[in-house]
């Protein structure tokens, strides 16, 4: 495929990855619950990531779970089953005893007043309400049908920042009264599920006809903690005690992020309803049960598999809703908060990301520019979850990775319509220099002559291969009036057109100059004296074997110019030929040249041949050698030596590109 087809190919995969990326753009108005999914999603899988906490040991739950139902019968039971319970943990010493269960409305007289009874006896019960949250710029007046008073002993003694932004409550599901008013506190038990319905999260206190109603999560921690004083800004929630005061980080709307301590049954110490009933009054029991519950805060919820109030949380798709507040107030217990950074935080670092992937597609080219960008993008994630692990702290992940994206596949696009403008420019500029170069080849190949009918049945074969478009080899055959004939091989330093250029003057020179002078080392003076000035000092410089052939005798009169000596093969092998080498062309602009003489026996050849047949390499850069040419001429028959020479070096190559031109020129004596 070509290099403009490559560049077409970018130029339409650029335009479709801006096309995808402005209808991402466009679109995300129509989901807007898009981002906050996929950080929800990234969060939870930062949360497993990083674990479990430890479960306080101060946390036992006591569950209703099927065991009990089997036991004690359908639910709802009759209350005095409740305050059989309360009673049984009261006299096992319990510190403090949190119901997730409503008792609403009136149940069985001898039901109710039994629990009134334990209550009563028993000042450290808390009891949930149930309220339906809201958001409403002013407060949402509420009757309380009666609460007022356990409402009001339960709200916390601190200001609510901002009636607009917290959740208030607009309709509720109240405890009975004379229960409620028994009870040492009520808090709230209203789950605060995200936009795809995990619960995450728990609203530390809500509105409650603008006054803050706490959890009953905040309130259990409280009491254990002996927190006495309680102060609600925006971001956190102030805890002060006698021994110790530290702040709960909270969002505008006072929800605390829960960090879990497994799934259920993991973590925390369980036990049966029906366990507690079963040592009831037994004395023995009792003192068994002792030491599991002995100054320890026991939350009670309802987790049969029948029961509706389970729902999807962090670390699980089904949960008793009853591990959001045991787990809310282990949280507050081992102060392992999670943290959200502050969004200017989340924008410094959304800014960062996209300054430096420009930086980087203005650095790289687009391969090492989509390596670089993945691999910022993916230490951001490692970094970020480190940051989650290490210290609690949640920056946000997908707005910072979709924006990088974003901005990723924008530099991208532009970086490849850029290259595509410069391949095209390139390809414009190699397509007129081609253009130049095949002009300039074809005319070089009218340097190279006819080979000539030399009259009396000797044979001259020349072969030359430029290495590049054009070479600096360059052989020539030039008749002379006395029926002589002047036949030279020249390499010129170098390869390519500044070659080619020296060679076309070299060429011209040694014809006009051949006229006039007929001795070849006359001859070769003469043109080392036109072309001397010419020349680059120290760069460029011709080598030549030059000889004057006459074909009645077979006489030779020839000069080398630094070129490597001519071989003759005969009958008898080959024949040694010596004399002078002389400075190349172009060296001195007054040197002289010593002319040498030899006969060229009926059916021996004079083979001249340039450094590229000798310096030939093969795909493993060895040199094809002076032994290999000679071993080539021998094995050859006498008529074709020069073709079969020119047939080895091309094998010997095997399809390695030419690293010097290669010339062979044969005369051969019949």
């Amino acid at each position: 495929m070509t290099s403009y087809a490559l560049s077409g190919l970018r130029l339409k995969a650029s335009l479709a990855a801006l096309t995808v990326f402005l209808l991402l753009i466009g679109a995300m108005p129509l989901f807007p619950d898009f981002f906050s999914r996929m950080e929800s999603a990234l969060y939870d899988q930062r949360v497993r990531t990083a674990g479990p906490v430890p479960a306080s040991p101060e946390i036992v739950l006591l569950d209703i779970d099927d065991a009990s139902i089997r036991e004690l019968g359908k639910w709802p039971w009759d209350r005095s089953v409740h305050a059989r319970a309360i009673e049984t943990l009261t006299r096992c010493e319990t510190g403090l005893i949190a119901y997730d269960i409503v008792f609403h409305g009136h149940g069985s007289s001898k039901g109710d007043s039994a629990l009134q009874e334990a209550l009563k006896r028993n000042p450290r019960v808390l009891l949930p309400a149930g309220f339906s949250l809201t958001t409403e710029p002013k407060v949402v007046e509420l009757d309380l049908d009666g609460l007022q008073n356990a409402v009001e002993k339960s709200v916390l003694k601190t200001s609510i920042p901002g009636i607009g932004d917290i959740l208030q409550a607009d309709r509720a599901f109240l405890p009975l009264q004379e229960l409620a008013d028994r009870a040492a506190a009520i808090g709230h038990i209203s789950a605060s599920p995200d936009s795809d319905g995990v619960l995450r999260r728990v609203p530390l206190a809500i509105g409650v006809n603008g006054r803050p109603l706490p959890a009953i999560g905040l309130e259990a921690a409280m009491r254990m903690l002996n927190i006495s004083e309680v102060r609600w800004i925006p971001g956190s929630f102030q805890l002060k005690g006698k021994k110790l005061s530290f702040n709960i980080p909270v969002d505008a709307a006072g929800h605390m992020a829960i960090n879990f301590s497994g799934k259920w049954g993991e973590g925390f110490t369980h036990l049966s309803f029906a366990d507690v009933i079963a040592a009831s009054g037994d004395p023995e029991a009792e003192g068994d049960l002792r030491l599991l519950v002995q100054g320890k805060t026991i939350i009670v919820g309802h987790t049969s598999s029948g029961s509706t109030d389970i729902g999807p949380t962090t670390v699980s798709g089904a949960e008793p809703l009853v591990t959001v507040h045991s787990n809310g107030i282990n949280t507050i217990l081992q102060q392992t908060f999670i943290r959200p950074a502050p969004v200017w935080v989340d924008l410094i670092i959304g800014a960062a990301m996209i300054g430096t992937i420009c930086l980087l597609a203005f650095r790289f080219g687009p391969r090492r520019f989509v390596l670089a960008a993945g691999a910022l993008i993916f230490l951001y994630a490692v970094a970020n979850m480190s940051v989650f692990i290490i210290g609690g702290v949640v920056l946000n992940l997908s707005g910072v990775i979709y924006s990088s994206m974003c901005c990723f596949l924008v530099a991208l696009g532009l970086k490849s319509l850029l290259l595509f403008a410069e391949n095209e420019a390139r390809r414009v500029e190699r397509e007129k220099l081609q253009i130049q170069l095949d002009a300039a080849a074809k005319i070089q190949s009218h340097f190279w002559p006819r080979i000539p009918d030399l009259g009396n049945g000797d044979r001259i074969f020349a072969y030359s291969s430029p290495a590049l478009f054009v070479g600096g080899d360059l052989y020539d055959i030039i008749p002379l009036e006395d029926g002589s004939w002047i036949i030279y091989l020249a390499d010129v330093s170098g390869k390519g057109l500044p070659a080619a250029l020296v060679m076309a003057s070299a060429w011209t020179q040694i014809r006009s100059s051949a006229a006039r002078n007929s001795e070849p080392d006359k001859l070769l003076e003469a043109v080392n004296r036109n072309l001397y000035p010419f020349l680059e000092r120290n760069s460029n410089f011709v080598t030549i074997l030059l000889l004057r052939y006459f074909p009645d005798s077979g006489r030779m009169q020839w000069v080398n110019g630094g070129h490597m000596k001519p071989l003759i093969l005969g009958p008898e092998g080959v024949r040694e030929v010596t004399g002078i080498t002389n400075m190349p062309v172009g060296i001195f602009d007054e040197a002289e040249y010593h002319m040498e003489e030899t006969t060229l026996e009926p059916g021996e050849s004079c083979i001249m041949m340039s450094d590229g047949v000798t310096e030939a390499e093969d795909i493993d850069k060895q040199l094809f050698g002076e032994e290999r040419v000679t071993t080539a001429l021998l094995e050859s028959p006498p008529e074709t030596r020069g073709e079969v020479l020119a047939e080895a070096v091309r094998k010997w190559r095997n399809g390695k590109e030419q690293n010097d031109d290669t010339t062979i020129v044969e005369v051969m004596r019949r």
